[in-house]
């Protein structure tokens, strides 16, 4: 929704754009007008009103349209066809607008040579590439926008930038960092390495491979051998079911916590490091866990991801409850979204990924 860091420096902002095969060609300086843009949208068409101003269907399209640019994200064209795409991306137009607007005018005109400067130096390190050049002109055409499109865009996400700086300073977002560790000392930690043995109770048909009890039994013996020295390559081939760990001693490397389910999860935020924890359960079965590191969950550490969670907050509400009290009106036309063309459309996507424990 929001960069993540102000005012983003040009080695970035190149190398993201030359994730998009970017060759800047020439495209911004021509005449504009509704006859030679409109498959851009019309500037008499009003989509949305609200109390002090108005959105165009043209200025909409150029904001979807620079926005999409700026997505890496594989999944946007299946974003696209959700019902209430577009109402969402039109509300965070407005919002941008809004907010931006609460700047003073050195923070402005600030913003507005950071975007031109970058969009300046896009275009001269670009236009040298000749062979990508093609590939780009064909973007920005499936996109109907043009490099002023961008610059706007890139000019307002400064300004939310500028704006959420001086609105959340590092004294904020460290009193919600300590009410938040008040509320739960392990907070913050989202990422652990760890290995483990699972004992299973049933196979990947739900057929029953042991009861609880023999289970258990079996975990234990694992947990004895591994405090008592053995090796976890080898105690992971001899007891655990997790095929997709077994190769690896049960290793799992920095992932995404949420991942697991709850009781593993929260063993892994919780067990010592280093500590080779005694069996507990899952729906899975039984495991024996050996936390081997957690990303540090210190303010200094986290204050970046403190602040930007409280901006995204305040942004969802604003977005959500402070625009309708400005007499809101979207007119946006009726559209049917259409499936976008993808090979691995009909992929199946419940799979389990070889089996990784990360299903837990």
């Amino acid at each position: 929704m929001l960069p993540n860091n102000r005012k983003a420096p040009l080695k970035w902002l190149i190398t993201m754009l030359a994730l998009l095969l970017l060759a800047l060609p020439l495209v911004g300086c021509g005449k504009d007008n509704d006859e030679d843009n409109k498959s851009a949208g019309s500037s008499k068409t009003i989509v949305a009103t609200y109390t002090g101003g108005q959105v165009t269907e043209k200025e909409l399209n150029a904001f979807l349209g620079a926005h999409e640019f700026f997505s890496q994200d594989p999944m946007y064209p299946y974003y696209k066809m959700m019902p209430d795409f577009k109402e969402s991306l039109l509300r965070q137009l407005i919002a941008t607008r809004l907010l931006g607007a609460e700047l003073d005018e050195s923070s402005r005109k600030e913003t507005e040579k950071q975007a031109k400067d970058d969009i300046n130096e896009m275009d001269k390190s670009i236009k040298s590439d000749a062979n990508s050049k093609e590939q780009f002109a064909q973007i920005m055409n499936e996109l109907n926008i043009k490099l002023d499109d961008l610059r706007t865009y890139m000019e307002s996400q400064y300004n939310m930038q500028e704006y959420f700086d001086k609105k959340y300073t590092e004294e904020d977002a460290k009193k919600e960092y300590d009410v938040q560790i008040a509320k739960d000392k392990n907070a913050f930690i989202s990422i652990a390495t760890v290995r483990h043995v699972l004992v299973a109770t049933d196979d990947k048909e739900g057929n029953e491979l042991r009861t609880k009890e023999e289970a258990l039994k079996r975990a234990q013996e694992a947990y004895q051998k591994l405090k008592n020295g053995g090796d976890w390559v080898a105690v992971a081939k001899e007891y655990s079911d997790d095929e997709g760990s077994v190769e690896a001693g049960g290793q799992y490397v920095d992932v995404e916590v949420t991942q697991w389910v709850a009781n593993f999860r929260d063993h892994a935020i919780q067990q010592p490091i280093n500590e080779i924890g005694e069996p507990f359960e899952t729906e899975y079965g039984y495991h024996v866990m050996l936390v081997e590191s957690r990303n540090p969950n210190d303010f200094a550490s986290v204050k970046n991801d403190v602040k930007f969670t409280m901006i995204n907050n305040f942004f969802a509400n604003y977005l959500k409850e402070e625009l309708d009290k400005l007499d809101l009106k979207i007119t946006l036309p009726q559209e049917e979204a259409e499936v976008p063309a993808d090979d691995n459309a009909n992929a199946d996507t419940d799979g389990d990924a070889g089996g990784s424990e990360k299903t837990e």
